[in-house]
């Protein structure tokens, strides 16, 4: 968030042109010797929260940000983007700077401080990109969407061999404002929307057909606690929900919801992980999704995990691992596949080391 004079685009210069005075007025005021710190309200310099993200498409990966400029293209997204997502900033948007002077050395450093967090989450086809973004500020009320075109919801952003087609944008789903929204992903062939969302404590699961952009299913996966960590993980044609209770390592309870022919949701299993079936000490981790190799079918579902080592301070994977088996009626099988290589990792952490490749190198094969 600070102005430097050689990385902001003509465009940005002119448009937050009191925003960079304030900034560095400020700076300037700090004399030989000092450190001082300023709060600088964004609030009074910007009409509508200025948004800075990523684009990460197949064969289109770029930075863009309201307030710098690394390309021309950078400059055009960024422009774009927050021409057509203007949302009143109407909560709190300051930024401590400290800034420090000694001889001509000069630095700085800031702080943010939001009640807006923007996350954005979408899905890409070869076509186009299907996107929303979260609207709960901390205290719970929601930021002013009235002014995006179309309203609030889900937008698809074509693209072709020639970039980004901002002109062809537009709002292809509409969604509730007050609705807690969280990931997207594609179903394995690519032709529903699977969005996870929340509504009070509900974590929901609506699946939208790609064709249509209408609705084929909304359904509550499970109702979060005080006393359980949830994670719930979408696979190509099952989605796996995972609780624990908190301040524990071990996974207490998983729940299957399998892909039905008509390409919505079935509850397929719920079952207690009996962990106390392995050694004391035992972690079966799935929060984690690429540490571990899952997979369903049949009616079963199979977990394959590296037994983790933990000893004083650090943490590393054995070579060992763990097999899981899980139907309806509870734990089918549980065993360890034991390596004597592993016995390096445990005598010495300097010694020859044993552990997983680079990546998950465990796989499902049924």
């Amino acid at each position: 968030f600070y102005f430097n004079s050689g990385r902001n685009s003509e465009y940005t210069a002119i448009k937050y042109a009191a925003l960079t005075e304030a900034i560095r007025a400020a700076e300037q005021s700090v004399a030989e010797g000092e450190s001082k710190t300023f709060t600088i309200d964004y609030a009074k310099y910007l009409d509508y929260y200025p948004l800075d993200g990523q684009v990460i498409l197949p064969e289109i990966t770029t930075v863009f940000s309201e307030f710098e400029s690394w390309s021309k293209e950078s400059e055009e997204i960024a422009k774009a983007i927050n021409d057509f997502f203007r949302i009143p900033l109407d909560g709190i948007y300051t930024v401590d700077y400290t800034f420090d002077r000694e001889g001509n050395n000069r630095s700085y450093g800031a702080s943010v401080n939001l009640d807006y967090h923007m996350d954005a989450s979408g899905v890409a086809t070869a076509e186009a990109c299907y996107f929303t973004f979260n609207t709960v500020k901390e205290d719970g009320t929601v930021v002013d969407t009235s002014l995006i075109p179309g309203g609030y919801g889900i937008y698809r952003l074509p693209y072709d061999e020639n970039g980004l087609r901002f002109d062809a944008m537009e709002m292809v789903y509409a969604l509730d404002p007050s609705e807690r929204y969280g990931s997207m992903s594609l179903s394995a062939d690519g032709k529903r929307i699977r969005m996870l969302s929340w509504q009070g404590d509900d974590q929901m699961l609506t699946v939208i057909d790609l064709a249509t952009m209408t609705q084929l299913q909304k359904v509550k996966l499970v109702t979060q606690s005080e006393e359980w960590w949830i994670s719930v993980i979408c696979y190509d044609d099952f989605i796996l929900i995972v609780e624990n209770r908190r301040n524990s390592d071990t996974m207490d309870q998983i729940t299957v919801w399998e892909e039905i022919s008509d390409g919505t949701y079935s509850h397929a299993l719920t079952a207690n992980m009996n962990m106390a079936v392995f050694p004391e000490g035992a972690n079966l981790n799935l929060f984690d999704r690429y540490s571990n190799a899952v997979d369903y079918r049949d009616g079963k579902l199979v977990l394959i995990k590296h037994r983790a080592l933990y000893q004083d301070h650090w943490h590393r994977e054995y070579a060992d691992i763990y097999v899981t088996v899980y139907d309806a009626s509870g734990m089918l099988y549980a065993g360890t596949c034991e390596w004597n290589l592993t016995q390096a990792n445990v005598l010495d952490y300097s010694a020859t080391r044993v552990y997983p490749t680079q990546g998950n190198s465990l796989e499902v094969s049924w």
